[in-house]
């Protein structure tokens, strides 16, 4: 049962969302920082040059929890904020188009047997390889998936072998050994193969159906319908939670833009900016790219705007920080284990695993910026959807 929510969600997706932060108080963004536009203006007007961005890997991360941060940000309005809550009732469709979704890991694939096996096709095989009329070390496989092409990691004319045969006939064929070949055994010899085609796989998925036996076997249900039961409860959970994380996400990202940066901790922003630089430099190189010309291809951005976006990934836990402190955000242990109780259920763990799958830390700072955005909730005015 536990491997349900595994499959379902990922439960570090839901440290990001709702805290954004890690244990050490940063936006983990930094690592693979997202761009799908250019970044509205930041506020501050200084500049920050990026001559020596490689100096700003080793820099401190910025402590924004402990930083009186009223000298770097203006908090803009949090109080009667206006915004919409969809419709968190879980629909038929969602449901069965996550069951479906869910099933996915058990589907399973024809095993065709009857025709002749096709260029470029995935076939199940058993095969023995013989030199000089003794099998060699390393050349026997059985139920191997061996895809009937060139350049599919065998060497050549092995692949290719299987074409035009019919499954479950054995036969024999010749190849050489590369004169570069690891095994110098094996060096510009040819060697004979024996095999068999088990079966070509299908590319169809056939999904199970979800019958009682299914059930008891595969999901450790009593019956088909207790599994249903159990699955749409925790589908109408998650989707509740969704439905408050996104009505939560567009009040904080008003209050980010209504707040204004009053100067820029410019070691804070080098830091982010050069742990981005890094990634997509590093990245370009593996294409055989420069990274001004990476970056345009893929996030539409020069130089200039990945510093904007690092301003915007600074402003942001600048505005979530300050507004904490603004607010005297604290967690009485209680709520802390409340906070704990609640995320377990919606993920399908017990409080230990939930505890067990970050740190203290992360979980503190996570569960007091929830208790923020629902007190700014509680301050707003919500219009539920049409």
């Amino acid at each position: 049962m536990k491997r349900l929510a595994v499959i379902l969600l990922i439960f570090a997706l839901f440290l990001c969302a709702c805290a954004k932060q890690n244990e050490n108080g940063t936006d983990d963004a930094t690592e693979t920082p997202a761009a799908d536009t250019a970044p509205a203006d930041q506020g501050g007007t200084e500049e920050i040059s990026t001559e020596d961005w490689e100096k700003a890997l080793d820099y401190p991360e910025f402590d924004f929890e402990g930083t009186d941060l009223t000298q770097y940000v203006k908090i803009g309005n949090y109080r009667g904020l206006t915004a919409t809550r969809e419709n968190d009732v879980l629909t038929e469709e969602e449901y069965e188009n996550s069951l479906k979704a869910y099933l996915s890991d058990y589907v399973e694939y024809a095993k065709i047997t009857d025709r002749a096996v096709e260029a470029g096709e995935e076939i199940n095989v058993d095969y023995t390889g013989y030199l000089d009329g003794v099998a060699f070390a390393g050349g026997t496989a059985k139920g191997a998936t061996v895809t009937a092409a060139d350049n599919t990691g065998y060497i050549a004319g092995f692949a290719t072998a299987y074409i035009g045969r019919m499954p479950l006939e054995e036969f024999s064929f010749n190849v050489t050994f590369p004169e570069a070949y690891a095994n110098e055994t094996l060096r510009g010899r040819e060697v004979t193969f024996v095999t068999t085609v088990n079966y070509i796989e299908g590319t169809e998925p056939i999904y199970p159906e979800l019958t009682d036996a299914f059930a008891q076997v595969k999901l450790g249900f009593g019956t088909a319908a207790e599994f249903s039961e159990y699955f749409r409860a925790l589908l109408q959970k998650q989707k509740t939670f969704t439905v408050q994380n996104d009505l939560h996400d567009d009040l904080i990202n008003q209050v980010v833009e209504n707040s204004e940066v009053i100067q820029w901790p410019e070691d804070a922003v080098l830091h982010v900016y050069a742990v981005s630089r890094q990634y997509y430099e590093n990245y370009a190189a593996s294409y055989g790219m420069d990274y001004e010309s990476f970056i345009q291809a893929v996030l539409q951005l020069d130089d200039a705007g990945m510093m904007e976006e690092s301003r915007a990934m600074v402003k942001e836990e600048l505005v979530v920080y300050g507004l904490m402190q603004e607010m005297g955000i604290t967690l009485s242990e209680e709520e802390y284990q409340a906070y704990l109780a609640e995320l377990a259920e919606v993920y399908d763990m017990t409080p230990e695993e939930a505890e067990a799958s970050s740190s203290q830390e992360s979980l503190d700072v996570t569960f007091r910026y929830q208790k923020m955005l629902r007190e700014i909730e509680k301050l707003a005015i919500i219009i539920p959807a049409a």
